[in-house]
């Protein structure tokens, strides 16, 4: 036996000759399509000026490309940076056919964080100082502040910090 791998479907002969004569016989190696196991944008969804990574898993094509003016790629990755949502079309070729697949990356507003403020200090005891968070966002789903604070929805919060503490307000959509 002998191992082949040609670059179409191609049929092979064989030919085997004794003192007594000669017989053949054929077989055909078909080279399939390829196939596009996986196409997907990370995140799906994100701001406007940000970026997703397309990711691919392709088996068995001599050429990837990918639409919206990028052209030829290889590897399995491609960073894109959208100024709109965007369907891109990954196309996989080889000499038996095309296939191709498509993933979209939604392009949306960030949220906006108008005012993030703590105050007024109020000094319950010398022992246990308390202040107010409190902050104006608009365009955001979901909000949360560290430190401890943790997902909020409507403010303002009470914090009591036993030192001086920078709070960082997170909005996302």
């Amino acid at each position: 036996s002998r191992g082949v791998a040609p670059g179409a479907t191609t049929t092979y002969t064989f030919t085997a000759t004794n003192a007594f004569g000669s017989s053949q016989a054929t077989a055909t190696v078909t080279v399939p399509p390829p196939v596009i196991q996986s196409f997907t944008a990370t995140p799906a969804s994100l701001g406007t000026g940000q970026s997703a990574t397309l990711t691919w898993d392709v088996v068995g094509a001599t050429s990837l490309s990918l639409d919206q003016g990028i052209g030829a790629v290889t590897g399995t990755s491609r960073g894109v940076t959208p100024g709109a949502t965007t369907t891109y079309t990954l196309t996989a070729s080889n000499v038996s056919g095309t296939v191709t697949a498509t993933a979209t990356v939604n392009v949306g507003p960030l949220p906006v964080i108008s005012s993030f403020t703590a105050g007024p200090h109020d000094y319950v005891s010398s022992t246990s100082p308390s202040c107010n968070l409190s902050w104006s966002v608009s365009g955001a789903t979901g909000l949360t502040i560290d430190h401890g604070v943790g997902t909020v929805t409507t403010g303002p919060v009470a914090v009591s910090p036993t030192a001086t503490t920078l709070y960082t307000l997170t909005a996302t959509n």
